[in-house]
């Protein structure tokens, strides 16, 4: 699915945050392929591995080596026409890391990208471009991190992911983000609807954005709706759309590259993890 954070002219790809949910995702994955020998160091679970340490880990990747895993991991992927696959697609996805395949690229990303970028998370980088002082509040509500003069966090993103009903063409981006000292939690969802592509029906999904909602309270569920905002302004009465190719599906993992020049990695979130 297209990022969803309107990004700002300056604004540089960040590290996401990762859920308690992707870290049982994590635990998971790796745990199999911990005893891989250097020989199959080229096996899909260990590469599988490396790219989901690389993305977690506490120090900025270099993008080259995001995307190189990541290009790896799509000519292997085992799933023909994931577009198709309803059974696969059709999960709660931790967005674990989107960005552009290149500095250049990300310029041109960051143009194209309008309304539906609001709750995605961009990822953390170690490139020289990463230039934190343009955009000091964390370039998109998925990436907040604001600490208070003492050093606790006042306003801090702490879940990102996307939501997939393949079998009713049902989408939804999220961010929760923890307000005042881990008081409240702020709950920001766009939903909208998916399809396979005319273009490419085998292997791309359209989706188009209906509204964005802002909800108030520790659990999404029983939030307070502060407000729903209808979309279908944006583009010509359509609302804003776009598509993603899938170009890696399993049963943990799915990876992407979007119409506007991201590239996404996501996890499958545990069945019953915390929202």
């Amino acid at each position: 699915l297209s990022p969803l954070t309107t990004p700002h002219p300056h604004q540089r790809t960040m590290r996401v945050n990762v859920s308690t949910g992707y870290r049982k995702v994590m635990s998971r994955m790796t745990s199999t392929s911990a005893s891989a020998s250097a020989s199959s160091s080229s096996s899909p679970a260990a590469l599988k591995s490396s790219l989901l340490r690389l993305v977690s880990a506490p120090s900025p990747p270099a993008r080259a080596d995001v995307v190189a895993l990541v290009a790896e991991l799509e000519a292997i992927n085992p799933t023909d026409n994931p577009a198709t696959k309803n059974d696969l697609l059709t999960a709660d996805w931790s967005l674990l890391w989107t960005g552009a395949a290149s500095a250049e690229e990300d310029e041109l990303r960051r143009s194209k990208e309008g309304v539906g970028a609001i709750v995605s998370p961009s990822a953390r980088v170690a490139d020289e471009d990463a230039d934190k002082e343009k955009n000091p509040l964390g370039r998109s509500l998925s990436t907040i991190d604001v600490n208070d003069g003492a050093g606790k966090p006042f306003a801090k993103t702490v879940a990102n992911q996307q939501n997939i009903d393949a079998f009713n063409g049902v989408v939804s981006n999220e961010a929760s983000i923890s307000l005042f000292w881990n008081a409240v939690v702020l709950h920001v969802i766009i939903k909208g609807r998916c399809s396979q592509s005319d273009a490419r029906p085998d292997t791309r999904l359209d989706v188009v954005f209906d509204d964005v909602s802002f909800k108030l309270g520790r659990d999404k569920e029983s939030a307070a709706n502060l407000v729903t905002v209808p979309l279908q302004w944006a583009n010509g009465g359509r609302g804003p759309e776009g598509w993603v190719e899938v170009t890696y599906l399993d049963d943990t993992l799915r990876l992407g590259r979007g119409d506007k020049g991201s590239v996404f990695v996501t996890a499958r979130r545990p069945a019953g993890s915390s929202k």
